[in-house]
């Protein structure tokens, strides 16, 4: 295949760059195109998450207003975290809180490890440049406090459709610490919308709020876009951790596959319908979110011991449906 070419970038290509502009200016980006239908944007400044991701052109993930922002910007107090909230289609959230602050306790909403840059960043393309790996540590750590080490490896290959990441969370202190990890995957417009379906195996569907109770019966269907719309909130026991959305209107079916050692054990599902703000958070996650007193009230509070390892692999697949 290669002799038809003089550069392997009309292949398959990997780019580095810096954004420039308004508060994402300074922020590192990496963009790998696949050779086939899948082009895909991580963020070495910020955790080496998922900014932005295209199959056959079309969107696959939810931007919000602030879009991408440099973590310098990072505000942690309250519901501020929102703020360089970027969306994309992955945020991580985590290590120490995941999901509402508890300010006294320094823990800040969903976490700081989203908003913490890369260090022993690795961008390599194979010999034969039909496949790649991007690789980085984030570190949250502080004196006096968790010593934890997030290293995230992606693996990018030719014409495979797919985005295949691992992520080893180790505690490098010498005390056993509460930890907490969500994947906040954010689907948006055009992939889903009120003619999506949304695909999970549960087992079991508990809904968070009162607003989610009154719609549970609709967890798996998407509403239009509504004015003041409340967002809705359910907590999933898998049978089987691949799930993932279908829309015949664009011909696009994703399934999301996650393995882990002991961390990940339920999914959470986020449903925003209001306009302007149109999304689906499916969230593979350690517990739930109401802050660690709520997780140590439902004994879903995870705890790391020193020199410990979690591990969690995933496997995100675009396709056609037909």
């Amino acid at each position: 295949m290669t002799k038809y070419v003089n550069n392997p970038n009309q292949l398959f290509e990997v780019r580095q760059y810096t954004l420039t502009d308004g508060r994402a200016a300074g922020t590192k980006a990496v963009s790998v195109w696949n050779g086939g239908n899948l082009s895909v944007t991580v963020l070495p400044d910020r955790c080496l998450d998922i900014a932005d991701v295209r199959y056959k052109g079309k969107s696959m993930a939810f931007i919000t207003a602030p879009g991408i922002v440099n973590p310098k910007y990072f505000e942690h107090d309250g519901i501020n975290w929102l703020r360089s909230f970027g969306g994309g289609f992955l945020t991580t959230c985590g290590l120490e809180n995941i999901g509402v602050a508890e300010e006294e306790k320094g823990l800040t909403m969903h976490g700081r490890i989203a908003n913490i840059p890369c260090e022993n960043l690795a961008v390599e393309l194979a010999p034969d440049c039909m496949s790649a790996r991007i690789a980085g540590t984030a570190r949250e750590s502080i004196l006096f406090g968790v010593n934890l080490a997030l290293r995230r490896e992606f693996r990018f290959a030719y014409g495979d459709d797919s985005i295949t990441f691992t992520d080893t969370l180790t505690n490098r202190g010498f005390s056993k610490v509460p930890v907490c990890m969500l994947y906040h995957m954010n689907l948006g417009y055009p992939l889903i919308d009120e003619d999506a379906e949304i695909v999970i195996p549960s087992a079991e569907v508990t809904p968070r709020t009162e607003a989610a109770r009154q719609n549970v019966g609709r967890w798996n269907r998407l509403e239009p876009p509504t004015a003041g719309f409340e967002e809705h909130c359910f907590y999933h026991r898998l049978a089987e951790n691949t799930y993932g959305v279908d829309n015949e209107k664009i011909n696009t079916s994703v399934r999301i596959h996650f393995e882990s050692n002991g961390l990940l054990d339920r999914l959470v599902e986020w449903k925003m319908c209001g306009e302007g703000e149109y999304v689906l958070g499916m969230e593979a996650a350690s517990s739930t979110i109401d802050g660690r007193e709520g997780r140590r009230k439902n004994g879903s509070e995870k705890y790391i011991e020193p020199d410990q390892s979690y591990v969690n692999s995933f496997r995100i697949t675009f396709s056609d449906l037909r």
